[in-house]
């Protein structure tokens, strides 16, 4: 949800580690992901829930909520993932995100 423009309080943890160049980086390795949210007609975020949800060892997600939309964002139009959907998920995390986090690293 963040871009280039998204500026953080000084006593905000994120201030150092989500920076134009972490941000950006984070967009372009994600993508190929977001893109899954047209096939189901979902949010990014409504398939990361759905994506969390699709392992059998999960039975729930706690995510963040700072107010009522978030809450009812957070609680519905969750979907069970396709197999071959998480497995593209989890090869394009395993490929593409080993830079990000690298740079994340990097940040301390």
């Amino acid at each position: 949800k963040f871009d280039a423009d998204t500026r953080f309080a000084d006593n905000d943890h994120r201030k150092n580690r989500l920076t134009v160049n972490v941000i950006n980086t984070a967009k372009e390795a994600m993508q190929p992901i977001w893109e899954l949210c047209s096939r189901y007609a979902c949010t990014p975020a409504q398939l990361a829930l759905s994506y969390v949800l699709s392992h059998p060892e999960v039975s729930v997600v706690i995510p963040g909520m700072r107010n009522r939309s978030q809450v009812a964002a957070n609680t519905t139009g969750l979907f069970p993932l396709q197999p071959e959907d998480r497995a593209f998920i989890e090869k394009t995390g395993q490929e593409g995100l080993t830079g990000l986090m690298d740079l994340f690293s990097s940040l301390g």
